[in-house]
């Protein structure tokens, strides 16, 4: 990312609210959808400004496709320029952070952990956006704010050694608490406003393709994602259970020696503890990112079975009432 700063203040100013115009939700549609058969997930650069707690985004550009040749300082340089054009017509030219193509809402890999804890270091108004090119084509739109919470900057920032079991416990910190929602407010011109009005007017009445009964793909694979993520739980818990065997019988061996020896040799005691050093307690913070996927496959789930219950329920009675 490029160190482009927006604020110099020193005081964290919390962020309750992302404005963000119908314009830039445009722009990183039509990028999403121009980038679909590519192998990288499209991203790119959210500009606006910081308004009280309000971080408004005004205007995007995205990331053109880089070459394996292509340098963290080609793509700095890249930020940089495209910043400056902007300036030079008199539009917003501030970072205030980045946006990504998302399906399925895997907002929890650790690729998007490693880029907001950039941009929010150095920029504390950038937000994350999240943008789900799928369920967009199904047309609902599905775009979410995130920002890293305080506790996971602190720690992230000590580096990832500090993310044991202890130090977790110790902070608070849980699957729930990684991310932080920020509410999303999408604001359009007045003639925008009129034009969507009138376009409302002029719709069907009556959109009876809201009313299928049929089951969507997507909750077939969101079925199978959240199948895969259990699996990778059980094997980060089964991680757990042989460093916690491993601990355990460290120990043991640790009373076993002191009980032959006793408190005579208290130098070859130092030696042996040099070498019978507990083992390296396990990086948790793969547990937490994975127990946050589940818990957000979970939650579309819920929302999915819930929609097609209602459907359900609903044709029913049509169906008793014809009788």
């Amino acid at each position: 990312m490029a160190d482009y700063k927006m604020n110099t203040a020193e005081v964290d100013v919390p962020i309750n609210k992302v404005l963000i115009d119908g314009q830039v939700i445009l722009q990183i549609i039509r990028h999403c959808q121009s980038e679909r058969d590519s192998v990288d997930l499209a991203q790119g650069v959210l500009l606006g400004m910081l308004v009280d707690n309000c971080t408004e985004v005004t205007y995007c550009f995205p990331f053109p496709e880089f070459t394996e040749a292509d340098t963290d300082n080609d793509i700095e340089m890249y930020q940089l320029d495209m910043m400056k054009y902007l300036r030079s017509i008199n539009m917003d030219h501030m970072q205030v952070g980045w946006y990504r193509a998302g399906p399925f809402d895997l907002n929890v890999i650790k690729e998007m952990l490693d880029s907001q804890y950039t941009y929010q270091k150095q920029i504390h108004e950038s937000v994350g956006l999240l943008f789900d090119p799928i369920k967009a084509a199904q047309g609902n739109l599905s775009m979410k704010a995130y920002r890293l919470s305080s506790k996971v900057m602190e720690m992230y920032g000590q580096g990832s050694s500090e993310f044991t079991v202890n130090s977790i416990l110790a902070a608070g910190l849980s699957f729930e608490n990684i991310f932080e929602e920020i509410p999303l407010e999408i604001r359009n011109s007045s003639l925008c406003n009129v034009y969507l009005a009138q376009l409302k007017r002029g719709t069907s009445s009556a959109p009876t393709e809201f009313l299928t009964l049929g089951i969507d793909s997507q909750l077939e694979k969101s079925l199978r994602l959240l199948s895969d993520s259990v699996d990778e739980l059980h094997q980060e818990a089964g991680k757990l259970s042989v460093y916690h065997k491993a601990l355990r019988m460290h120990h043991q061996k640790q009373q076993s020696l002191q009980k032959k020896r006793g408190d005579n040799s208290k130098v070859r005691d130092d030696d042996d503890s040099k070498l019978n050093r507990p083992p390296p307690a396990p990086y948790r913070l793969d547990n937490l990112l994975i127990a946050n996927q589940t818990n957000k496959f979970c939650q579309e789930l819920n929302h999915y079975v819930s929609q097609s219950f209602s459907k359900l329920f609903l044709a029913e009675s049509l169906e008793t009432s014809e009788r």
